[in-house]
């Protein structure tokens, strides 16, 4: 083999490679190969770098190396061609997507000739001198649309919708198109077939685990769930209470209920001696919210922090407050509790000012308590200056301080939400009031850092707590709503749990929606029967389904019973509900 002169050689590389680097910098990374396999081989290598840069000196190749098609073999080709053999691939004909016309480089027999010069080769690009001709379009990438979506892409792009094959998928709801051939990009001739693969939402399981199931726990009198988390098994975790028989004289008592994946009862707090032998009625009081820990084991709280095993036994009980020696007429009232990954827990609620007592004027602020790993306090703090002021949920946040929210109220008539940050040793990171949006009953940390809040309505935030956005649902589900628990879904989907009050006055009925990002709503479903049917919280199912907790009146066994629903992906969920004995 002859190589030119030195000079001859720098003549033709160094110039060149000043167009070489600014192509690199400015063009796009793309998800094929480029074409460069010259020699027919199958992948592009060494051979192919070699006889690219044969052609760019001038010597006799049998093949154009001429990747990016411009009527020269230069830097920018090697460059191509190198880069091809790294697997770094780019938008070489410059038309601002990375698609199959990047495929189109180089004489192929799968390339469509759209230009009818009888070969498939680089003129097919769409570079602006040589436009596809009438009977060519490129397919649209319609994988994670929607199925009508997608349909609607591939008619408007003259192609036909060809056949669809259905596939479970954990992380694709039903509905959404999770697949296509040709792939997105490919230059096909008009009318050509694209078929679809289109997901069927989570696998149910064998023997309906982890489907659709609804369920009531109760007896004859008042009883509710008010919090409900996922095990680590799989199963759920329930906090609220029930009314105990006689002979107590007691109107509540701690109600824990763990169920399994299908709904089926394991133990509950409500039998006298549980699973085990360790579980008694705990009277006067009631679980607002459950804890539940990574060996199983659960915390509840309300008046009093409550832990259990993960078989039902009672480990250990502290009153909220017992180690300050506040009266009982002054104990705080915890209304959630959240986990420390390093031990203990931290308890938002409701306190009195010292100044007050709770058999006068009422005067209530935010309680926070943070507690060692068996419920004995390390401090507590009273905050607020409001008439009323009450924290309903607590999340840990991604930082690793805590986010209180809850409820301020001036006067009787105006009511605020309430966003307080605060670290494990009781630091204030920052503090935001949002003006008449009401109050937070549940918040999730979003995955931009921000938080998504029910409190009748759905608010969003950002990080600092600085409100996006709030929306109301009145008018789109044709009822009075009223959204109390929130949960993530995904990036930019938020589901949220509560109930609908009908025009007719007395029936409501559970709900469950989806919103995106923006919160428009995408879909809701409500269940329920002839009477007042609530949801009080929310839970994300292990199959991509959801668990709403809360009461019924329409079934069970009279009075107010529990009642939970699990649904699958989509809101779907079984109609009518087993009825178990609390």
């Amino acid at each position: 083999m002859q190589y030119p002169n030195s000079h001859s050689f720098r003549t033709i590389f160094v110039v060149p490679v000043v167009t070489a680097l600014y192509l690199i910098v400015n063009w796009q990374a793309c998800a094929e190969p480029v074409a460069g396999d010259l020699d027919g081989s199958g992948a592009v290598n060494a051979v192919d770098v070699q006889m690219t840069v044969n052609s760019a000196l001038g010597l006799s190749t049998g093949y154009s190396g001429d990747i990016d098609w411009n009527g020269i073999t230069d830097a920018v080709d090697i460059q191509l061609s190198i880069n091809a053999a790294l697997g770094i691939v780019i938008d070489t004909d410059g038309d601002g997507l990375c698609d199959a016309a990047e495929a189109n480089l180089g004489t192929r027999p799968d390339v469509v000739d759209t230009d009818n010069d009888g070969v498939g080769d680089g003129q097919e690009i769409l570079d602006g001198t040589n436009p596809l001709s009438a009977d060519a379009a490129l397919v649209p990438g319609v994988v994670g649309m929607t199925q009508a979506d997608a349909e609607s892409a591939i008619v408007a792009a003259g192609l036909t919708v060809g056949a669809m094959a259905e596939e479970y998928n954990e992380s694709a709801p039903a509905g959404e198109v999770t697949g296509q051939n040709p792939t997105a990009g490919t230059a096909v001739s008009s009318g050509t077939t694209v078929a679809l693969t289109v997901s069927k939402g989570p696998d149910p399981g064998p023997n309906g685990e982890g489907g659709t199931w609804t369920r009531t726990f109760g007896g004859t009198g008042q009883d509710q769930a008010l919090s409900i988390k996922t095990t680590p098994g799989g199963g759920y975790m329930v906090a609220g209470s029930f009314e105990p028989p006689y002979p107590s004289t007691s109107s509540s008592a701690v109600y824990a209920l763990q169920l399994d994946s299908n709904g089926q009862k394991v133990w509950s707090s409500s039998e006298y001696g549980g699973a085990t032998g360790g579980t008694r009625f705990i009277t006067g009081d009631w679980a607002n919210d459950v804890a539940v820990l990574s060996d199983g084991s659960s915390v509840f709280v309300g008046a009093r922090l409550l832990k259990f095993s993960s078989s039902g036994e009672a480990v250990w009980e502290r009153y909220l407050g017992e180690e300050v020696q506040w009266s009982v007429a002054e104990t705080p009232m915890g209304m959630s509790v959240a986990a420390i990954p390093a031990g203990g827990f931290m308890v938002a609620g409701l306190g009195y000012a010292p100044t007050t007592t709770k058999q006068t004027d009422f005067i209530t602020r935010i309680y926070v308590l943070r507690t060692d790993e068996n419920g004995h306090e390390i401090w507590s703090k009273l905050i607020g200056t409001d008439f009323v002021s009450v924290a309903y949920t607590i999340v840990r946040a991604s930082d690793g301080s805590y986010v209180v929210g809850g409820l301020s109220m001036p006067s009787f008539s105006s009511a605020d939400l309430v966003l307080i940050d605060i670290d494990t040793d009781g630091n204030i990171l920052w503090q935001r009031s949002l003006k008449g949006e009401g109050g937070a009953l549940n918040l999730k940390q979003t995955l931009d850092g921000g938080f998504i809040i029910a409190g009748g309505d759905l608010t969003r935030t950002d990080a600092q707590g600085q409100k996006l956005w709030a929306r109301s649902y009145n008018d789109e589900i044709g009822g009075r709503v009223t959204i109390t628990s929130v949960a993530v879904k995904g990036a930019e989907r938020f589901a949220f749990a509560g109930y609908v009050a009908w025009p007719d006055g007395g029936t409501k009925d559970m709900i469950l929606g989806l919103t995106n990002g923006q919160g428009d709503l995408q879909w809701w479903k409500h269940y329920g029967g002839d009477n007042i049917d609530v949801a009080k919280s929310l839970a994300l199912a292990p199959d991509g389904g959801y668990v709403l907790a809360g009461n019924t009146s329409s079934y069970g066994n009279g009075g107010s019973d529990v009642y939970i629903v699990k649904t699958d992906a989509n809101g779907n969920a079984s109609s009518m509900p087993t009825t178990t004995a609390k």
